[in-house]
């Protein structure tokens, strides 16, 4: 895995909107939509792909209208650990 991507939104319409903005934006995979059960209505968006991709995936799904209303906060790993990756599939 060249790259994790992960995006957090205050709204899980806000997460599905951005899953959907970022595999659409860029070849990535989508590993997880987790939404706000417990999380107080956050949701996370978990992706993976070659660094550009994700880059590109990330600041696409920002760019939307209500992503930007409720954006959390963003994460790009590069290189991430081989244990780190095990724990996301």
């Amino acid at each position: 895995v060249a790259a994790v991507g992960v995006l957090e939104t205050l709204s899980m319409c806000a997460a599905v909107e951005a899953a959907d903005g970022a595999v659409k934006a860029a070849r990535v995979d989508l590993l997880e939509v987790r939404l706000g059960r417990g999380l107080g209505g956050k949701a996370f968006v978990t992706l993976t792909g070659e660094v550009a991709a994700v880059e590109a995936a990330i600041q696409a799904a920002s760019k939307l209208p209500r992503v930007q209303k409720f954006l959390a906060h963003t994460v790009i790993i590069p290189s991430p650990h081989p244990e780190l990756v095990k724990t996301l599939y």
